[in-house]
């Protein structure tokens, strides 16, 4: 299959473009391509069809110059709806780096077409099929436009990722493809605030990030960048000697790794406090003592509790206890 040759857009002025994309899905192939080559025979300078593996369907039409893009756009419409049948398209714009690397034909921004890159084979590439005008061809023009509105972004986004991106993934991409044209200083939440429109996700910044999360995200800036506490999300020591793990969760303090954890009767599942276990239900345990009755006996009782809540109560997870880092976020 041949490849189109594009070229950047060197339209100076950003409402201006010479190269527009029509999305023709569902409407007749045959018809389309006729009324594409009649308008390269009319003096444009080229024009292709491109069907992608979903099975949407496209015509590419090159001006003969360039255009204001909104008129442009309603005339190619106008243009098309005069055919029989009135056909309707589903819109018209201009031809951007997103759409060019959909069809398969490289990439201008980064100087190389489809065949100077390792592309699947054919069958698992959109087909495409172009002509250009015989005496005076000219190329398919691709805007490159500084900045791009969030829907371009998270279009393309989801064009390389798919829907099921997380948020370190999704930052990774979202570096990749933007990171040079935003200020180093709020790309994070910039990352964020795209990646809500992406997923629905609520995070606006980044401690509203669980943990996990929060390390992951960070790291794509910062490989170096601390783990973070499991419970009250504040920077962990790294793994080592003075780390703390706690199946397999890491937290910055005892306190934190106790938190949210309750004992329990083994029986019956009965609250038991900590410092005089004692169940009810189950009769077992020490009365607490309503008067000090000497440090002898007062040891103990101690001891003796200690050995009730290692072998009487079990300790569990309180499921209804908020973690410290939303309460933070909130804050």
């Amino acid at each position: 299959m041949s490849v189109p040759p594009c070229t950047p857009c060197t339209e100076t002025k950003p409402q201006y473009a010479q190269t527009f994309v029509v999305n023709t899905t569902g409407l007749p192939a045959e018809l389309l391509t006729n009324w594409g080559a009649a308008r390269v025979v009319q003096g444009d300078g080229a024009f292709a069809r491109v069907l992608l593996l979903n099975e949407d369907s496209f015509l590419v039409l090159t001006l003969a110059r360039a255009a204001k893009i909104d008129p442009a756009a309603r005339a190619i419409s106008a243009g098309i709806a005069r055919l029989p049948g009135a056909p309707k398209v589903t819109w018209v714009r201009p031809l951007t780096r997103r759409v060019q690397l959909l069809f398969g034909w490289g990439d201008v921004a980064a100087g190389t077409s489809s065949t100077e890159l390792a592309l699947p084979s054919t069958e698992l590439r959109p087909s495409c099929a172009w002509r250009q005008h015989p005496t005076a061809p000219l190329p398919f023009f691709v805007v490159c436009p500084k900045r791009l509105p969030d829907e371009e972004k998270v279009a393309w986004i989801r064009q390389d990722l798919g829907d099921g991106a997380d948020v370190a993934g999704f930052a990774q991409k979202w570096l990749e493809l933007f990171g040079d044209a935003s200020v180093p200083a709020m790309q994070r939440t910039a990352c964020l605030k795209l990646f809500g429109a992406y997923s629905g996700s609520p995070w606006r910044k980044e401690a509203d990030l669980p943990p996990a999360e929060l390390t992951e995200f960070q790291r794509i800036w910062d490989p170096a960048a601390p783990e973070r506490c499991s419970e009250c999300g504040k920077a962990a020591a790294p793994p080592g000697r003075f780390s703390l793990r706690r199946l397999g969760r890491c937290f910055c303090s005892e306190a934190c790794a106790g938190a949210g954890k309750r004992l329990a009767c083994r029986c019956c599942g009965g609250p038991v406090d900590a410092v005089a276990p004692r169940c009810a239900a189950c009769s077992w345990g020490l009365e607490p003592s309503s008067k000090g009755q000497g440090d002898f006996i007062e040891r103990n009782e101690l001891a003796l509790n200690k050995l009730l809540c290692i072998v009487r109560a079990v300790e569990r997870a309180d499921d209804s206890r908020e973690q410290a880092w939303k309460k933070r976020r909130r804050a």
